[in-house]
């Protein structure tokens, strides 16, 4: 599987006398840029270091480099290469390379130059990885806004986008799919759906490298749901359960929305005193919760109560 090239813009700000750094991930590494342009150097510094936080002597990684600063021409930007390395081996013992001298500061400052825009430099870093051992590189990515005849054999029509897919592999995961793809022999289906919500959907189920998030767990829940689709239900559950930052009486209206008995489970035993249930029942989405997990609400607050006074009870 090919690797993706790191391609990201460094600006330097050329008031500041600290180092300055960035950090850049890509297929599991992770590379960091420092750049330091303080006058006793007189030269613009920059380290670049693969993986800085992993110590261990298993990983190595070997890449081609390209630094390049831009010149701020009339009407665009010109790019001036500085520096190329062809290939170089990364290691947890040697896992940096330095310039310590890639270019005069007082080169940089001529305005006839035009490296120097609104203060601030403006740099190029280019990281093509031409090998990796000892990380498990991410999965590629699926493109679905482009064909694909190797991956793709069926296109879906949202909010008037072309979204690409596979017959067989969204079949096999839901079962809407399978009914429609073998009612329909149309190549173009129509489905009513949010368009980015949908992509966020179909990344979940074709193996990607993409993670649930907290700002999108209410959308594929509700179509994991509609398409019938239990392993992405599944994970979505595991989720709201672990997420500690979720309100709780968002996860309580998920858990009832969706039927997820585990997560309103693991809801109601984290509730510990009664205060945390008088603040569930002051919240202004709590009337929106149907009677049932109201009921269950209370009848953990009864528990709760009722513990504390075993407690109080016992002699000692």
């Amino acid at each position: 599987m090919p690797f993706k090239k790191v391609s990201k813009v460094f600006l330097i700000r050329t008031n500041s006398l600290t180092e300055e750094h960035r950090t850049y991930r890509a297929d599991n590494v992770t590379w960091t840029l420092d750049a330091s342009l303080s006058p006793p150097s007189q030269f613009l510094a920059l380290k670049l270091t693969c993986n800085r936080k992993n110590p261990s002597p298993i990983w190595k990684c070997s890449a081609s480099i390209c630094i390049s600063l831009f010149k701020c021409t009339p009407g665009h930007m010109k790019e001036e290469k500085v520096m190329q390395i062809d290939e170089h081996d990364f290691k947890a013992t040697a896992n940096c390379v330095r310039w310590d001298k890639l270019k005069r500061i007082s080169e940089l400052m001529l305005p006839e130059n035009q490296y120097l825009e609104k203060g601030q430099i403006s740099l190029l870093l280019e990281i093509t990885v031409s090998k990796m051992s000892g990380i498990q590189q991410k999965e590629t990515r699926f493109n679905f806004r482009k064909p694909c005849e190797d991956i793709f054999d069926a296109m879906l029509m949202v909010e008037g986008k072309p979204v690409h897919v596979g017959r067989q592999f969204l079949s096999t995961h839901s079962q809407f799919f399978a009914d429609l793809f073998r009612q329909n022999r149309e190549t173009v289906h129509q489905i009513d759906a949010v368009y980015n919500e949908f992509i966020d959907f179909l990344d979940l189920i074709y193996p990607t490298d993409k993670n649930i998030k907290r700002e999108k767990v209410a959308h594929l829940l509700k179509l994991a749901h509609r398409f019938g689709v239990t392993r992405i239900m599944s994970r979505c559950e595991n989720f709201a359960i672990q997420d500690g930052y979720m309100e709780v009486t968002d996860k309580f209206l998920l858990a009832e929305k969706y039927q997820l008995s585990k997560l309103q489970c693991q809801v109601l035993r984290g509730l510990k005193t009664s205060e945390e249930v008088r603040l569930i029942s002051k919240h202004p989405l709590f009337n929106e919760l149907g009677d049932a997990t109201k009921t269950a609400i209370f009848a953990r607050m009864i528990a709760i109560m009722d513990n504390q006074c075993a407690e109080k009870s016992e002699p000692g």
